[in-house]
């Protein structure tokens, strides 16, 4: 998908989801401020793995019935835990979005530069994708 394409189409997600208003007055801030929304949803990205590692850890389990439960969390959504996740790959599509409507070149933006260093970037690519299209569905982006 080209870069004009992808543009319009979160547009459309993003104030789907938001005002309209707000998703244009973020966007187009004389200065873009993405960081605060790569930090913010980075925090939740790791809330989400807290919960499912203490789940694993509060119970006491030891040994096998552990490594069972441990392997069984993190392969089902844990209720509150998705949505921590699409919450936070959404504010990491606006943050790309923000660097790009203001020209910022995508190894200058500290939300593409986080996403791409922990996630890499076929996440990166899949997250953009599958932003133009439902961003409901942003929790449930494999892992790179």
């Amino acid at each position: 998908m080209q870069r004009r394409d992808l543009i319009p189409k979160v547009q459309r997600q993003a104030a789907f989801a938001t005002t309209g208003e707000s998703w244009i007055r973020v966007v187009h801030q004389p200065i873009p401020r993405c960081e605060g929304i790569a930090k913010t949803a980075r925090s939740l990205l790791r809330g989400a793995e807290i919960v499912n590692t203490w789940l694993t850890r509060a119970t006491g389990l030891t040994g096998v019935e552990r490594e069972f439960v441990r392997q069984l969390v993190g392969s089902l959504p844990v209720p509150g835990t998705t949505d921590m996740v699409m919450a936070a790959r959404a504010l990491q599509v606006v943050g790309v979005m923000m660097c790009l409507g203001n020209g910022v070149r995508l190894r200058d933006c500290p939300t593409f530069v986080d996403i791409v260093r922990v996630d890499g970037r076929p996440l990166m690519k899949h997250l953009l994708t599958t932003a133009a299209q439902d961003w409901t569905t942003l929790a449930t982006t494999p892992a790179a």
